[in-house]
């Protein structure tokens, strides 16, 4: 039963509210929507801010790309990275701002954060080899995104909604649609479109519990392997325990998952020592 009176458009226009707003993805996105984003303005949007562009080259020098050389610009980082890792980090680097913003304390935001991050890393393991890397980690840093924003804005309410599903048993969206009438899924999804991210970003967050309900007549390719993999990343990060989701239930992986993506279990399991050393690299420089 709908115990929330407030419609999921709603919740997303309320995001204005939030005292830490992650402006660089709306700038970004809105030169990308133009098509007007090149290497020369990216690197002057993130130049203009000092933690970010300190954060964007922590990141190029870390283990987890290992250069040979040190990259001490941003210019640089776009030319040996390229730009779309460089957007794509950026653009993380700035929604990681909600995640280490949260005055309400309702759930353990740290955990969930070193578990999105674990996500991330997995996601674009997941997609490396079908060159999609850069679109995997970012979507999987961006795929619950929406648990933190409902968290912000209804904490109440989401206090309600974890203690229900301690109670039941039950998934956190399913309890979510019983008690708000959407999940967090759906509220991710829309603060990707009213962000102005690609539409892969906005339709893998959107089906990442459930993949088949993604028509394959109304999408790409792509778009098909970016939302598998983060639908399998989200399970196997659960069954190697990195970091805490709140939702740690652990079902099956969707069929659909392994024709897109072309992979078998007996891969996945070879990921798995390689998943958790790039996460210990991602943490270590994320934190």
């Amino acid at each position: 039963m709908k115990k929330v009176d407030i419609g999921a458009h709603e919740l997303v226009d309320r995001v204005n509210e939030l005292p830490t707003l992650p402006a660089v993805i709306g700038r970004i996105n809105a030169e990308m929507a133009r098509e007007s984003l090149t290497s020369v303005s990216l690197a002057k949007i993130i130049v203009e801010d000092a933690s970010l562009a300190s954060m964007i080259l922590k990141l190029a020098n870390s283990a987890y790309y290992g250069l040979v050389k040190q990259v001490d610009t941003v210019d640089r980082a776009i030319t040996v990275l390229g730009m779309e890792a460089v957007r794509n980090l950026a653009m993380g680097v700035s929604a990681f701002s909600l995640f280490k913003n949260d005055p309400t304390g309702v759930m353990d935001i740290d955990g969930l954060w070193h578990y999105t991050l674990a996500c991330a890393v997995a996601t674009g393991r997941l997609l490396r080899g079908a060159g999609l890397e850069d679109k995997g980690f970012l979507a999987g840093l961006l795929h619950d995104l929406g648990k933190v924003i409902i968290a912000h804005i209804l904490p109440d309410e989401t206090i309600m909604v974890l203690g229900m599903m301690k109670d039941t048993g039950q998934r956190q969206g399913e309890v979510e649609r019983e008690v708000f009438g959407f999940d967090h899924a759906r509220i991710g999804s829309l603060l990707a479109d009213k962000w102005h991210f690609p539409e892969v970003y906005s339709r893998a967050i959107r089906f990442h519990h459930d993949p088949s309900r993604l028509s394959e007549d109304k999408s790409d390719p792509e778009t098909r392997k970016v939302l598998a993999a983060v639908h399998v990343a989200n399970k196997m990060v659960k069954l190697l325990k990195l970091g805490k989701s709140t939702d740690p239930a652990c079902d099956h992986v969707d069929p659909s998952s392994w024709k897109n993506l072309g992979l078998d279990k007996q891969a996945l399991k070879t990921m798995g020592a390689a998943i958790e050393k790039e996460y210990q690299v991602m943490l270590e420089v994320w934190s």
